[in-house]
């Protein structure tokens, strides 16, 4: 299976998401499924940088980002390494940026992508900061069409309701 896990922030740094998603890589990579992690640059020097982690599994480096992590490049970027890598399941991970939900948001609507997303934020909406909450509860938001209430998950009876939601529903497949 190929594999492409999206990490809002540089995934070899040390800090708990970055662990889970350094963690979900090696051991799927060890299974023999093909990896691609793709993070933000830190600097402009490691822009669209390139580091094998071992024969199925490599981190590439988008552009660096700008407000929480977006910058408009980097979803042309992931749109390319998408048509090049061909994954079969996109795994989103975020917790205060805006490049997750943006990036859900134009691969589905805009460049009409067909993989299924998992998307995984490593929050509690309700209890965390008012950036998060107010990209999920304001309609004018992006972060709003995400998690439309007793939205369901493509083929199956699972709802997504992050807004009242809390261990239940940690996760949204898109």
């Amino acid at each position: 299976m190929r594999i492409l896990l999206v990490n809002y922030t540089e995934t070899l740094e040390p800090g708990g998401i970055n662990k889970v998603v350094r963690e979900i890589a090696y051991h799927a990579s060890m299974r023999g499924h093909q990896v691609v992690v793709f993070n933000p640059a830190r600097t402009k020097a490691e822009e669209c940088n390139v580091t094998v982690i071992n024969s199925n599994c490599k981190i590439i480096r988008g552009y660096k980002g700008y407000i929480f992590g977006l910058n408009p490049r980097n979803i042309s970027l992931l749109v390319k390494i998408i048509r090049q890598f061909s994954p079969h399941i996109i795994h989103v991970h975020e917790y205060h940026s805006l490049l997750p939900t943006i990036t859900i948001i134009a691969l589905k609507e805009i460049y009409k992508v067909k993989i299924p997303i998992v998307f995984s934020p490593h929050l509690d909406i309700e209890r965390s900061s008012l950036a998060a909450r107010a990209l999920v509860h304001n309609p004018f938001s992006p972060g709003s069409e995400l998690f439309k209430p007793h939205q369901k998950a493509q083929g199956t009876d699972i709802p997504i309701d992050m807004r009242g939601a809390r261990a239940i529903h940690s996760f949204g497949i898109l």
